[in-house]
């Protein structure tokens, strides 16, 4: 292997962690327009997230949204870089 090929390697991983942020920041707006469309209360936003299956769960880890109450964001990360959030959105009160 060539250092040009290590090179083209490491981009790809790059670029495929790029398409699964990008993924998985238009499945978070997807949630969030749920949310607030069906106006989820927010004790209610846990299981509305774990409900919403595979095809709007964290592309990283096929594991639900996870939902900050403090915060009012729903977000995700990659497993690989711990503490670190790929995505997120917050979620409007009912005020707002």
């Amino acid at each position: 292997m060539t250092a040009a090929d290590f090179e083209t390697q490491l981009n790809a991983g790059e670029l495929i962690r790029s398409m699964h942020e990008i993924d998985g920041r238009l499945r978070l707006a997807t949630l969030l327009i749920r949310i607030v469309r069906d106006d989820v209360e927010d004790a209610d936003i846990p299981e509305f997230l774990r409900s919403a299956g595979t095809a709007l769960a964290n592309p990283f880890t096929q594991e639900p949204m996870s939902w900050d109450r403090t915060e009012r964001r729903i977000h995700f990360g990659d497993s690989r870089y711990p503490g670190e959030v790929s995505g997120e959105f917050r979620v409007p009160s009912g005020g707002d």
